[in-house]
């Protein structure tokens, strides 16, 4: 499922930010999306073993945009961010994985939120929200700071909870 899942995905979305478990599928699910018709399509692998965009070590990336397959590394260090590996995100249970996330989202400094800065950055590229993953990262890291992230986050649990409700 973590190869064909992304792969299938029934909405058929255009452009996808896409982790991968191994690096030797950075450039296969790449030309797999390709060959779907996608627009713009970056899938990453972080060399820490993280299937996203890390902190910890420099990402690989295929990137699909216009057709063309393009193969390289990104450091946080390109980004103004700073390397953190990643036992400094681990979690011991569900609880302390709520915390962290909604800390992110809340705007607390630390390691949790950037990498999701980071990985939004990223995403904000992916979908043409951004013209870069530069621009992207400050787009995110104003989202967050404005309260908007956690906002919708907040909205999404609402909305979800009134199917448990039924």
């Amino acid at each position: 499922f973590n190869i064909l899942g992304p792969l299938t995905n029934p909405s058929g979305a255009p452009n996808t930010l896409m982790g991968v478990f191994h690096p030797d599928l950075v450039g296969i699910q790449a030309r797999v999306m390709q060959r779907l018709g996608a627009n713009h399509v970056l899938v990453v692998h972080g060399l820490d073993g993280m299937d996203e965009v890390s902190l910890g070590s420099g990402t690989l990336v295929a990137e699909l945009k216009d057709d063309q397959i393009t193969e390289y590394e990104i450091h946080p260090e390109d980004f103004g961010l700073a390397m953190v590996g990643s036992r400094n995100l681990r979690v011991e249970d569900a609880d302390e994985s709520r915390r962290t996330l909604l800390g992110a989202l809340d705007n607390e400094p630390g390691p949790a939120c950037e990498i999701v800065v980071f990985n939004a950055g990223v995403a904000l590229y992916t979908a043409n929200l951004a013209d870069s993953i530069e621009d992207g990262i400050v787009r995110a890291r104003e989202i967050i700071a404005s309260g908007a992230a956690r906002a919708k986050l907040d909205e999404f649990v609402q909305y979800t909870r009134r199917f448990g409700a039924a």
